[in-house]
């Protein structure tokens, strides 16, 4: 049974999958699509960040690794301060939320949510991005002195390729991802329906059923809270079979899944975070980073879960 529907779901997610990152591969490879970033500068004065901010929070757009990465150079060589890397981190909430929404989260939620329940999922992690944005802004405002207008971030020379090697490109740069995609999806789906037949899932559920009671959500959600809490792309695929048999409600579904999300974020710190900045900034400077951009993203989180209650109850 396990294995049975494991690969039902996995042979229904695949082609999904590949045309979501497809289209969002032909997007990332057209230069107007990539001059969002001079949307940045505005966003880094605010935030009262040095030059270099802008360029940081630029990259977030087209690679958040990548982003860090400048940022590590940046303090080697005494460009920013700690004090700026934290702000840049809080900051880079709204971008880094961009770019996963529409290359990534956007793409597999559409192909498996529909266009309705997709734009308000996004809308929501936009949202909670930027409120990580804002405690970002209001922070560099507290910290820094008023800075002079920055000069442009990004020097970066836009190519303008033919759409035959767009198309080409993207092809072969959707089947890369997807391959990646596919590496822990199988695994992911098998432990995923594993658990759930075998009952060891349990723990999750523990969590997951209060939170479906506090926000007064029906029984089913409880599963796609606790998937949603270990792996996205198999919660879109058990809430979009929800939506189609009528047992939830779009609103519902989008706050399962940003309850999920919320669980997730809590075991995240040790997991994701606490590792990931540590290892590029040292045990001082990463454990600070860490534990404020996770705090800031489950603020986040829960803020947008308190609109979408409103949402619901209003409708």
């Amino acid at each position: 049974m396990t294995l049975e529907d494991s690969a039902r779901l996995f042979c229904k997610l695949v082609p999904l999958l590949f045309l979501g990152l497809y289209v969002a591969e032909i997007a990332y490879r057209i230069p107007a699509a990539r001059k969002l970033g001079n949307m940045m500068r505005p966003i880094s004065s605010m935030a009262r960040l040095p030059e270099y901010g802008s360029v940081y929070l630029t990259l977030c757009l087209l690679n958040p690794a990548a982003a860090t990465m400048s940022l590590v150079d940046l303090r080697k060589r005494g460009a920013i301060s700690d004090e700026a890397v934290i702000v840049s981190s809080l900051v880079s909430g709204f971008p880094v939320m961009i770019y996963f929404t529409f290359f990534a989260i956007g793409p597999v939620a559409l192909a498996m949510l529909g266009l309705q329940v997709t734009m308000l999922y996004i809308l929501c992690l936009l949202c909670s991005g930027l409120f990580q944005t804002l405690m970002g802004i209001a922070t560099g405002i507290l910290l820094f002195e008023r800075i002079q207008p920055q000069k442009s971030g990004v020097n970066e020379q836009v190519k303008y390729l033919p759409i035959w090697r767009i198309v080409k490109g993207a092809f072969y740069g959707a089947i890369k991802n997807l391959r990646r995609i596919i590496y822990v999806l199988a695994p992911i789906l098998f432990i995923v329906f594993f658990l759930t037949h075998s009952g060891v899932m349990a723990w999750v559920e523990k969590i997951a059923q209060p939170v479906a009671t506090f926000l007064h959500l029906p029984a089913p959600s409880i599963e796609l809270i606790s998937t949603s809490a270990m792996n996205l792309i198999a919660a879109c695929g058990i809430g979009g079979i929800l939506l189609s048999n009528g047992i939830l409600r779009p609103v519902e579904v989008v706050i399962s899944l940003m309850a999920g999300a919320f669980i997730y974020n809590l075991g995240e710190i040790w997991h994701t975070i606490l590792p990931y900045n540590i290892s590029f900034f040292g045990l001082k400077l990463g454990a600070k980073i860490a534990i404020t951009v996770w705090l800031a993203i489950g603020i986040g989180q829960i803020l947008v879960i308190v609109i979408l209650i409103g949402l619901r109850g209003g409708a």
